[in-house]
């Protein structure tokens, strides 16, 4: 095969193990569409991938769903597509069972998602269904697009709420979506006050620019949050979103929320993060999860960030990396969050 048929695409061929390599261009089924790259994010599950985590991925695969670019050519689709940009919603829905009938296609039964169950964007191109693909309003650029992911994740979780006004709400962890969420609540004016714990100085900076009520650094015991979070906002919180889901944060959420209250799990938990029964029994409470996003809050998410100050974007997407730098890029989100909170690949 001639080198003008060749792409370079970042391959994880095993556990930590990531290499460049000279694959083919995919070709787009009908349907379908192949999409230029422009920028890719790096996201939590793909470090959860990178370490062997993630169940569903199989080797080699080329992840990265976090993705916007120009589409190039179709299968059968609308002409219009071509040379549009577009940002991804990387989920493939079967739009048959259940779930996907009843307006749950997150949950799809036969869901696929792109970096995960096929190869992804972390290559110069990707393909993937036109349905997927969102063309960005006038005036929206792609630096700014490439959030539109993680903020329709954030979209899906805030209309998880019960309550529909509150008057304080917890984020536990100013991580991207953390942040993203703060941008919904805030731009939505979905409660009077909202607080966000973290560890690291430089992610509640920014969740102070975005609008953070009170922010909290996190210290070891849970008790010194309780009487933190408590001493400043007078009682315990209305609703509690956990973007970390571990040990310690599950701890935060059971004692700083009020009896009667909400606790909407984000973060991706391992297998032995669990809340204690009883204090979910005593306390009443409610118990959300929430996996991935719908077409429609993907849909509102893009609306949201064609209002949103350009600003603040700029202020969660701290660092970009030419894509012959994504291993080195990957090395830095690992190590260094008091760094860094969103980074995303570059393809020009």
């Amino acid at each position: 095969m001639s080198n003008v048929n060749l792409m370079e695409a970042l391959v994880l061929v095993s556990k930590q193990n990531l290499e460049y390599r000279k694959v083919p261009i995919p070709s787009p089924e009908k349907g379908q569409i192949l999409i230029k790259t422009k920028y890719a994010g790096i996201c939590g599950s793909d470090i959860h991938a990178f370490n062997g985590l993630q169940p569903d991925l199989s080797y080699p695969r080329i992840m990265g769903h976090e993705l916007v670019g120009e589409v190039v050519v179709g299968n059968g689709t609308d002409p219009s597509l071509i040379g549009a940009h577009v940002v991804v919603d990387p989920s493939f829905r079967c739009g048959v069972c259940d779930n996907c009938r009843s307006g749950k296609e997150n949950i799809s039964n036969n869901l696929r998602v792109l970096g995960v169950h096929c190869d992804g964007g972390f290559a110069h191109y990707f393909v993937c269904d036109e349905n997927m693909a969102h063309r960005l309003p006038d005036g929206l650029s792609y630096e700014t697009a490439i959030f539109c992911e993680p903020l329709s994740i954030a979209v899906h979780a805030a209309r998880k709420i019960r309550q529909p006004a509150c008057d304080s709400i917890l984020i536990v962890g100013a991580g991207p979506i953390g942040l993203a969420l703060l941008l919904v609540l805030k731009q939505e004016q979905l409660c009077r006050k909202c607080v966000v714990i973290d560890m690291y100085e430089n992610r509640l900076d920014v969740a102070k620019k975005i609008g953070a009520d009170l922010v909290v650094k996190a210290k070891h015991l849970p008790v010194d949050f309780r009487n933190a979070i408590l001493g400043a906002s007078g009682k315990p919180m209305d609703v509690i979103f956990d973007t970390v889901s571990n040990g310690a944060s599950v701890q935060y959420d059971e004692q700083l929320v009020k009896s009667g209250g909400q606790v909407i799990i984000v973060g991706l938990a391992n297998s032995q993060t669990a809340f204690h029964l009883l204090s979910t029994l005593k306390k009443e409470l409610t118990i959300n999860g929430t996996r991935m996003t719908t077409h429609q809050n993907f849909a509102h998410a893009l609306q949201l960030l064609s209002r949103v100050d350009p600003y603040f974007i700029s202020c969660i997407v701290s660092d970009v990396f030419p894509f012959l730098e994504a291993i080195e890029a990957f090395d830095f989100v690992r190590h260094h969050p008091d760094k860094g909170i969103k980074t995303i690949l570059s393809f020009d």
